[in-house]
């Protein structure tokens, strides 16, 4: 015997076509179903409407059905698909045309449709282009972050090393009048208090020399 399955274009096809439409609404995407040869069984435009096939997007020079039905004619893989960016002829808009098509499902031989879905780059883009500029600002507030605190570092680590140095040059120049304020963090503050030590010990053993040299 012989057994032959029916598929009816308005209730599978159109169906499954009109959802689709529905859940990219949002998105500003057209959904394209395109024949064998590059002639359209759904308009983007208007999903709803009848096929336009005299109108063949292939041999209208659209780079994305061109590539789809040269695909479709000389495939040996299962599926495929890939985009292109383009000019719209009809709205002069440039857009991502994306593309795919299978040569079978659930075991079933495929007609050689190709789904063509098309976008504005501008609206595709937007959320590549918001994820750049946030990484662009968090890069740079982590920047200026990382440079304000070496900033205060250094200048935290500098200036009691050169409070110390000034005291320890006049030391060397006679003056033991001279103290280390007690700044900076645990080990400069050892270091101050150790200088102040050093100093108050020649303070006593000069003194102490004089009151021998008098004696």
């Amino acid at each position: 015997g012989l057994w032959t399955n029916y598929a009816s274009w308005k209730r599978i096809v159109k169906a499954i076509c009109e959802q689709s439409v529905v859940r990219v609404k949002d998105q500003k995407i057209e959904l394209t179903l395109l024949d064998q040869q590059g002639r359209i069984l759904i308009d983007g435009n208007d999903p709803t409407g009848p096929m336009v096939l005299d109108v063949n997007l292939a041999t209208s020079g659209l780079k994305s059905a061109v590539t789809a039905t040269a695909h479709n004619a000389t495939a040996k893989n299962e599926s495929a698909r890939d985009y292109t960016y383009e000019t719209n002829t009809r709205s002069h808009v440039k857009q991502i045309n994306g593309w795919a098509w299978r040569k079978e499902s659930l075991g079933f031989p495929g007609y050689g449709w190709s789904a063509l879905v098309r976008q504005e780059k501008s609206i595709a883009l937007d959320d590549l282009y918001s994820l750049f500029w946030m990484e662009a600002i968090t890069s740079l507030i982590a920047i200026f972050c990382a440079t304000v605190l070496g900033l205060w570092l250094s200048r935290s680590i500098v200036r009691p090393i050169q409070a110390i140095e000034h005291v320890m040059i006049a030391v060397a120049q006679g003056d033991l009048t001279k103290r280390v304020e007690l700044i900076g963090g645990q080990e400069v503050g050892h270091l101050a208090t150790a200088t102040n030590h050093t100093i108050a010990n020649l303070c006593t053993l000069v003194g102490r020399i004089a009151e021998s040299s008098t004696t």
